[in-house]
């Protein structure tokens, strides 16, 4: 499995076919290939994330057929290297997926919460 940010049009095309509509296209989308897939280029996780400010970005949506908690763990590896020091999702993100990548419940709000 490869981690990776999505870049070209034909990723991006991919991506929405995985994601739906939940995303307005101002977030980031990084995603999860299987590369040893008998296509060799599948891609099989996707998450799309928002930097809502210098220390926060929020996981706006997230879809996959496998590897979805890998895929946060590595977006959170990726994070905290640009500084970022919490994740924080949203509501329409499964939950047992966020608890698994490390997510606790924020006292405060309630949300789910990754502490980098």
């Amino acid at each position: 499995m490869v981690f990776r940010q999505l870049r070209s049009p034909a990723d991006f095309v991919r991506a929405r076919s995985l994601i739906g509509t939940e995303v307005s296209g101002d977030e980031i989308l990084s995603g999860l290939w299987d590369l040893a897939a008998a296509d060799s280029d599948v891609l099989v996780a996707i998450v799309a994330t928002r930097r809502v400010s210098p220390s926060v970005v929020e996981v706006k949506a997230m879809r996959g057929y496998a590897g979805q908690a890998r895929l946060l763990r590595e977006v959170a590896d990726d994070c905290r290297a640009q500084g970022v020091e919490r994740l924080v999702a949203a509501g329409c993100v499964d939950a047992d997926v966020l608890r698994r990548a490390g997510f606790v419940p924020d006292p405060g709000t309630g949300r789910l919460v990754l502490q980098l």
